[in-house]
Order: C-alpha cells, then sequence, then structure tokens
C-alpha cells in the first residue's frame, strides 16, 4: 500500500508539473495532448482516459459517436472507433486502426497546348512566362512516359504519319527519375485538439512521406456521423505534381467480416476475405465511390472528398476511387485512392494530378461514415451527401453542364434519323442536367470549311433539336467557353444554374471576346461565325 501510495503522488506531482510548465496541456502516460485550443461544447467533446484521447460527438438521427486515440511508438492509433444511439451501450466497429498513406510525384511541366495561345497572342516564352503558366496545366501526364508502355496504343494510332508527332510539354522528355513513391511514416509524440465551430480536430505532428512532411489530423463533425482524415503536409521541392492514396488498416473480420460495393452497373458486390492475402491494395470501380466494410452491430463506409479529389480530365470515367486489401486471416484494410493514367488510349497525355507548389498544405483527405446499420443504409448515407450523385432540382432555374465534346450531329446523321436518342444524353438527363453546352464543330465533321458545308451542319443540329424538343436552342460564346481558334484553354466542366424566366432586354454595342475575337453582346448572345458555333442542347 505504501509503495502504491508513493508512485500515486508521484504520478499526481508529474501531471501537476506538466500542467503548470505548459497551460492546456494534460499527461496521461503515452499520450500528451495540447488542449488549450479546445473548448467544450454540447454534443463534441474531448477529454483523456488513462493512455488514451477520447473524442466524442452526436451524430445523426439519434446516435452518438467515439473515437479514441493512442500513440504507439510514434504511430498515431484509432484505438477504437464506436458507435451507439444515445444513452445506450458502445458497438465498437474498428479496434486498433493505423492510418496509411502513400503519395507518388511527378514533374509538373507546361504544355503545347497552353503555350501555342500565348505564342498566338504575341506572348514571348521567358523562363517566367513558362514558370507561371506550368501550374495551369492540363494535357499534362507527369507519371506518363514518351516510350512507356501507355503509350503504345497511341504510337499505333500515330504510324503512317509522314512526320514525328511533336512533343506536348516544354522542356526535355520525361525521365522515369521524375517519378518517386513514399509511403507514410509517423513520428508522433504528442497531439493538440482544436475546436472549431461544430467540428473537432485533433492533430499529430511528425508525419514524414517522401517529400512531404507535415502532420495527421482527424476532425469530426457535430451532427454527421463522419470521421476525416487529412495528411496536412507540404514540400519544399518545385514543380510537384502528385497524388496520393489514403486508409484505415487494422479492421477485424470479427467486427466487420466481409466489404460491399456497388459496381458501375449498380450490381451489390461483396468480399468476405477468404483465400489468401492481397500484397497490394485491390482498386473498386464503385458507383459512387463508396466502398462499405458491414458488420452486426454496424458498417463503416470510405469514401473520398465529393470535389476537391478530382483534378481535371478530359474524359469522366470510373477508374477505381475506394479499395480494399486483406493483410492477414482476420485482419483488412480500406480507403481511397487515384490512378496513375487513364484507361482510353485516346487520352492517357491527359491525367495531370495535383500541384504542390513549393510551401503550400495540401489536404489529402479521406472520409469514414460510421452507422448503426447494414451496409445499404451506410451506403444510402453517404450518397445523401451528394443527392445520390444527381442534381437537385432548384425551383425557378434550369441546371447546365458546358463543354463536351459529344459529336452529336455527326452521330445523328450517321445514326440514320435525327430521332434516335443519344445514350449520353439520356444519361444526363436522369443525372438531373437540363441543358448541355456542347463544343461540338471542334474537329468533327468540316471544320475547316468556309461555310457551305459548316451551314449545312449547323442546320443539321437545330433540325435534331426540333424534332425532340420545342425549346429553343441557342449558341454562345464567353472567354472562359468559346471554341474559336484562339479559345484552346480547357475549361472545368462546371454546373451552371440559369434563370428560366425570360426577361426583355435591349440589345447593347457588341464587344469581343478577349480570347478569340468573336463579337458577342453585353447580354452574353453571342453572334459567332458559323464555322465555330458552341450549340446548347435543351434535353
Amino acid at each position: 500500500m505504501r509503495i502504491a501510495s508513493i508512485m500515486f503522488s508521484t504520478a499526481v506531482a508529474l501531471v501537476a508539473a506538466s500542467i503548470a510548465i505548459v497551460p492546456g496541456t494534460l499527461v496521461a502516460d503515452s499520450v500528451r495532448c495540447d488542449l488549450s485550443d479546445y473548448k467544450a461544447a454540447p454534443g463534441l467533446t474531448a477529454g483523456l482516459e488513462q493512455d488514451l484521447l477520447a473524442v466524442s460527438w452526436n451524430g445523426q438521427a439519434g446516435s452518438e459517436l467515439r473515437a479514441r486515440y493512442a500513440i504507439d511508438g510514434g504511430q498515431p492509433i484509432v484505438r477504437d472507433f464506436s458507435i451507439r444511439k444515445t444513452g445506450g451501450q458502445w458497438s465498437v466497429l474498428g479496434r486498433d486502426l493505423t492510418p496509411e498513406y502513400r503519395v507518388t510525384t511527378g514533374v509538373r511541366r507546361m504544355t503545347e497546348q497552353q503555350a501555342q495561345p500565348l505564342r498566338d497572342a504575341g506572348v514571348e516564352l521567358t523562363p517566367a512566362v513558362i514558370e507561371k503558366n506550368r501550374w495551369y496545366a492540363f494535357w499534362d501526364a507527369p507519371l506518363v512516359m514518351p516510350d512507356g508502355p501507355e503509350m503504345a496504343a497511341v504510337q499505333a494510332q500515330r504510324r503512317g504519319q509522314t512526320a514525328p508527332p511533336a512533343a506536348r510539354v516544354l522542356g526535355g522528355p520525361r525521365s522515369p527519375a521524375d517519378i518517386r513513391h513514399a509511403n507514410a511514416s509517423f513520428h508522433a509524440t504528442s497531439c493538440s485538439v482544436k475546436t472549431d465551430g461544430a467540428t473537432i480536430e485533433v492533430a499529430f505532428p511528425g508525419l514524414s512521406m517522401g517529400i512531404f512532411s507535415g502532420t495527421l489530423r482527424f476532425t469530426a463533425y457535430r451532427g454527421a456521423n463522419l470521421l476525416r482524415m487529412d495528411a496536412v503536409a507540404s514540400t519544399n521541392e518545385p514543380w510537384v505534381a502528385y497524388k496520393y492514396e489514403a486508409g484505415l488498416k487494422g479492421l477485424s473480420t470479427d467486427l466487420t467480416p466481409r466489404v460491399t460495393w456497388h459496381d458501375t452497373g449498380g450490381h451489390v458486390q461483396h468480399n468476405a476475405f477468404g483465400g489468401v492475402n492481397n500484397e497490394t491494395i485491390v482498386p473498386v470501380k464503385a458507383a459512387g465511390r463508396v466502398v462499405v466494410a458491414e458488420g452486426k452491430a454496424g458498417s463503416i463506409a470510405a469514401f473520398p472528398p465529393p470535389h476537391t479529389f478530382f483534378f481535371t480530365r478530359e474524359v469522366d470515367t470510373n477508374l477505381g476511387y475506394v479499395w480494399y486489401r486483406k493483410d492477414a486471416a482476420d485482419r483488412f484494410g480500406i480507403g481511397i485512392r487515384q490512378a496513375d493514367r487513364e484507361e482510353n488510349p485516346q487520352y492517357v497525355e491527359n491525367f495531370a494530378l495535383f500541384n504542390a507548389p513549393p510551401g503550400t498544405k495540401q489536404r489529402m483527405g479521406v472520409y469514414f461514415l460510421a452507422n448503426a446499420a447494414a451496409a445499404e443504409p451506410t451506403r444510402d448515407a453517404v450518397l445523401a451527401y451528394t443527392h445520390g450523385d444527381t442534381f437537385k432540382v432548384v425551383p425557378g432555374y434550369k441546371t447546365m453542364v458546358n463543354h463536351f465534346h459529344l459529336r452529336f450531329t455527326e452521330r445523328v446523321r450517321a445514326s440514320g434519323s435525327f430521332d434516335t436518342p443519344m445514350q449520353d444524353l439520356a444519361a444526363m438527363k436522369a443525372l438531373g442536367l437540363n441543358i448541355v453546352g456542347l463544343s461540338d464543330f471542334h474537329g468533327d465533321m468540316h471544320p475547316n470549311d468556309p461555310g457551305p458545308l459548316r451551314f449545312k451542319d449547323t442546320k443539321d443540329y437545330a433540325e435534331r433539336n426540333r424534332a425532340r424538343t420545342s425549346a429553343a436552342t441557342t449558341t454562345s460564346c464567353s472567354p472562359r467557353t468559346c471554341t474559336g481558334p484562339k479559345c484552346a484553354r480547357p475549361v472545368s466542366r462546371s454546373r451552371r444554374r440559369i434563370r428560366s424566366t425570360a426577361r426583355r432586354t435591349t440589345p447593347a454595342a457588341p464587344t469581343m471576346c478577349r480570347r478569340c475575337s468573336t463579337p458577342k453582346t453585353a447580354t452574353g448572345i453571342t453572334r459567332i461565325r458559323a464555322p465555330r458555333a458552341q450549340p446548347v442542347i435543351p434535353i
């Protein structure tokens, strides 16, 4: 008893001393956390429990969630991730979960697709101009080598050309030495807790990942069953383009014995982890970009950030954004990932990755959603954040998406009937889109015709629309969307809300598109030459 009393008194004295030295800091065995930025709030709390930092928050539909953190040899650990109905017993969905990150980096280069419009505008490509514009690359693929296997199909398409193809990037050719891979390692000795409105953040410094270094951060959201994990990291190297993979490993088949997802056809698929271990992650082309670990007490879903995870691409296909991996007979991991390249040979040179300018904080995020239910309700809870990957109706507005090369008129002619439904337009309509801004008449049909053939092209386009809708078909041009000869810069396929109520306007004096010198009016209605019309389809 005397020895225990002395040890207890000594421990109390050490804790008191540490509090006196560092205000707002508590020590509990291996966990040392700075709580100076933490403010207790109803439904959003943090506190030390022996050698653990426990964070709990109110979720949705009367649920309460808890994540308890520890540090094991410098490695941050989610000691348990649990859920319960308010006031009920905790159901553990995962124990001893280890964060993992991998990053692949390449070198950002300026492309000819950017350079030629500048030359046409009389801009000299000085080193300063190149350094400024190389961050805006679109037709760039830092992980694709000129002599790599992915270029074989491209070279086959170019056979028979009388002249070798021009290089797409400025400077010397890419080299395998440009590409580096790194797994994250952790050297945490402490953590910090911060309250920010309805969120609470737990940060573990000491993350190292190749040329990146920074902090591992978890964020919980009051009112949501979400837990976000970020590698908040930066690099001091120049011209870094990168992609990342992230996830949690250590999930137990005793608690969540299988993973499920919907394939791109909408069919439910699952894996119950029979057979041998996986040597690498298993990429999954899941509809909605969601994979769910399912158990009797509940489920955990993993999915990427809905918007910031996707860099601009020429073609929108599912490349497999989630993964699972069997690590042992009773252990597995789940997470998110980006592919190394496009699968369509036509676009392998267009896969730009993320930019990482020196000193900027990159937030490499992944979301986890816990639910005291089976996989399907859990997946539905995830898709609620993206409205099931559809555009929600806004009364009084139409939803428009812009800049698609559909070869619309060419395909309708080839079908033999102006009444032939176009599958891609039907799919867009099912997503809640009302108007599609085409970038047809770009390279298809008769791009170099001075007028007669091109006017017939646009006439057939108008007839096709008249056959299926009574809405007016317009053409439009702007500095961001014009397909004129000077307008080669790519645009993002952003959604627009357009007022459906017509209003009378007074025509203004014509102005000029700043990039292609196409006449337009101040009302946004464009008067453009027939060879460069950009149609808009009401669907």
